[in-house]
């Protein structure tokens, strides 16, 4: 603890001003009522949705929808059962707020990271100081690499749960592997083999990338001969890849059956050789260069190299596989803070001999914390409107909680919608995160024929409305975002071929639109003609509509029988009564 109290303190100052936002808040808010969701878009929501399912102990095929969730977490992640089993152990799931609880997991989360990231540098360098500011560079200054300085957009690491916790785990299995390394002992390859296979278990980008670190490092040290590290690394892989066997089996399953497709686009895959270039990784290459130039007996120089090569291989296994993933939660989550690190690392030993090298090192703990002071202050100002009306649906979200029997709840789809799922039992009509999960495609379009029913101005003009939302120039909404899903998957693109070319070319996709449109237009027209709203809603079991004027004003509900149970700040909730 006194060797490395320099970390200490500087880790938890820099999990402080992570976590300000929403120590703050209350403080702040001219009408706090006890909600208090980091804002990131809806990703806060959507994992706070899944871990609010998980305490409840129900499946986690779909967290936010009444149906499938016995099936596939199409995630294959087991991080929210293993945070929240405590709670169902110890028998408290009534008594606390899973906000709360993922706030605490945070705040040791984010401190426990600074310190893996400080002894992965520290492994490698021996010096404390360099190692603390490496650590507190990548996770408190990482925007001023791929982004810009005074960043306004909060700093990623406050967001539950990721990415902190993939990199906790990445980093775990880092440090043991260094650890194996320098030791040669056989426990130590063992651990390190335990941790790549929990990788499996925690998130896909975490465990592709250390197999991409894996494969390179091998390589290097088998054109090097070097056999007896070669081996190890062929002994932690396979026990890893064995330990992780049961999820990669069930991914290899799903992407085989008759939903694999559909399950892919909407994971924003994409059929391609193109390879991609990284202007970080270029960068780290040549520093490289210079670093193998000046350093090249340096005894960690295999281990740096196959870390800069990991993040080329993670970008670009598209040219060999023909199928790229989202790339970004590789860059953002491990080729950037990888890159700060292990290029500190390397700018440290080529200044060998610098007299002012330990001064300019310090100095740059002052320019990240005032980076991160000024960029989370910039943020939590913009987002503070947002989170000030969100205070407005806590009456609702009380309400909703009397009835201790799970419902289906029909609101609008944005962040707002997932309050539901986050704070009580009952589930919604129709959530955008749940095009990811193991719905029937027609789910698509019997959301939007409700929802467009519900619009006063769509109603009686299904087609046109559609056409409308889909011109060019007009803004985005709900109603062109469901459409969206079910135009793009049924083109037969990719995802991100059907997002561009859809804009680029209207001779790609204006055939294809039209006829879509008829065909949703006459099916629309059939179910609205024999009073088919009302059906579907009893098919998908609403028992409740939340209704917000002050968003959708364009709603109409007067063709439905319901109960008003309260009414506030202009939101009123609803029971359907069949």
């Amino acid at each position: 603890m006194r060797e490395h109290r320099l970390i200490i303190i500087l880790g938890l100052l820099l999990t402080l001003l992570i976590e300000a936002p929403i120590l703050v808040f209350p403080f702040v808010s001219k009408n706090y009522q006890g909600i208090n969701i980091p804002h990131f878009g809806t990703d806060s929501h959507f994992y706070l949705s899944r871990a609010k399912e998980a305490l409840e102990g129900r499946g986690m095929g779909n967290p936010w929808l009444r149906d499938g969730k016995e099936r596939q977490d199409i995630m294959f992640m087991y991080n929210e059962r293993v945070f929240t089993a405590p709670i169902r152990f110890l028998g408290f799931v009534d008594r606390i707020n899973v906000i709360t609880l993922y706030n605490i997991y945070n705040f040791i989360g984010i401190f426990a990271l600074v310190l893996l990231a400080y002894f992965f540098v520290w492994q490698l360098s021996g010096s404390r100081l360099l190692s603390a500011v490496a650590a507190v560079s990548a996770i408190g200054g990482y925007h001023v690499v791929y982004r810009q300085f005074l960043y306004n957009d909060f700093n990623i690491y406050g967001r539950p749960m990721f990415p902190y916790v993939s990199s906790l785990a990445f980093f775990a299995y880092l440090n043991l592997l260094i650890l194996w390394l320098r030791t040669k002992k056989f426990i130590s390859g063992f651990f390190s083999a335990v941790a790549l296979g929990s990788l499996f278990y925690i998130y896909f980008f975490a465990w592709t990338f250390a197999l991409a670190f894996n494969g390179a490092l091998f390589l290097l040290y088998f054109l090097k001969r070097e056999w007896a590290p070669a081996k190890s690394l062929v002994f932690i892989s396979a026990v890893g890849m064995l330990i992780g066997f049961y999820n990669l089996f069930q991914m290899w399953a799903l992407f085989q059956s008759d939903i694999g497709a559909q399950i892919a686009y909407f994971h924003w895959s994409s059929r391609t050789h193109l390879p991609i270039f990284s202007k970080i990784g270029a960068a780290m290459l040549l520093l490289f260069a210079l670093f193998w130039h000046r350093k090249r007996d340096n005894a960690n120089i295999i281990l740096i190299f196959a870390l800069v090569l990991a993040g080329w291989i993670s970008l670009n296994q598209q040219i060999i596989t023909g199928k790229a993933v989202e790339i970004g939660h590789y860059y953002w989550y491990f080729i950037v803070p990888l890159s700060i690190l292990t290029g500190l690392y390397m700018l440290w030993e080529l200044l060998d001999g610098f007299a002012l090298r330990r001064q300019l090192f310090a100095s740059m703990l002052v320019v990240v914390f005032l980076h991160g002071a000024f960029g989370q202050y910039r943020s939590f100002w913009t987002t503070l409107p947002g989170k000030e009306y969100e205070q407005s649906y806590q009456p609702i979200i009380a309400e909703l909680k009397k009835d201790a029997n799970p419902g289906v709840v029909l609101a609008a789809d944005d962040h707002l919608a997932y309050l539901t799922t986050i704070y009580t039992n009952h589930d919604l009509f129709w959530a955008g995160a749940a095009s990811q999960t193991i719905i029937p495609f027609s789910r698509f379009s019997d959301m939007l024929y409700v929802y467009a029913y519900l619009n006063k101005e769509a109603r009686g003009n299904f087609a046109g409305y559609l056409r409308g939302v889909m011109s060019d120039g007009a803004d985005y909404s709900f109603y062109k975002g469901l459409y969206g899903f079910i135009e793009g998957f049924s083109s037969g693109m990719d995802y991100y071929d059907y997002i561009y070319k859809a804009k680029a070319d209207k001779n790609v996709i204006g055939p294809h639109r039209e006829r879509l449109i008829s065909e949703l237009s006459q099916k629309y027209s059939q179910l609205t003609a024999n009073g088919g709203v009302a059906g579907l809603l009893n098919k998908y079991g609403v028992k409740y509509i939340v209704w917000d004027k002050n968003k959708n004003p364009e709603w109409d509900l007067s063709f439905l029988n319901l109960e008003l149970l309260i009414a506030h700040n202009n939101i009123d909730l609803y029971r359907v009564i069949y």
